[in-house]
């Protein structure tokens, strides 16, 4: 069975940084979190290996719009399965 998607995604910007906040998913084993600058297709910017932790800050450039998507995932013997998505 597929995890739910990961709920309130919000991105904070402040200067060269940006910090990705979302609602816990209890059925999840983890998370996926991918970044698109617009032009370039989304690549895959960090896997969270713990359901525990619902933020994620990383660098950007000023003056560039970044999309986010965040998958919640479970392990399902020894394979990641993505559930649904959130995105911003």
């Amino acid at each position: 069975m597929k995890a739910p998607a990961p709920t309130n995604l919000k991105v904070t910007t402040s200067g060269t940084k940006a910090k990705l906040e979302w609602d816990k998913v209890e059925q999840a084993d983890g998370y996926i979190i991918y970044r698109s600058d617009g032009e370039n297709p989304f690549k895959t910017l960090k896997t969270i290996n713990t359901n525990d932790t619902t933020t994620y800050t990383t660098k950007v450039e000023e003056d560039v719009e970044y999309h986010y998507r965040v998958f919640a995932y479970r392990l399902i013997d020894g394979e990641i399965v993505k559930g649904n998505k959130i995105e911003n």
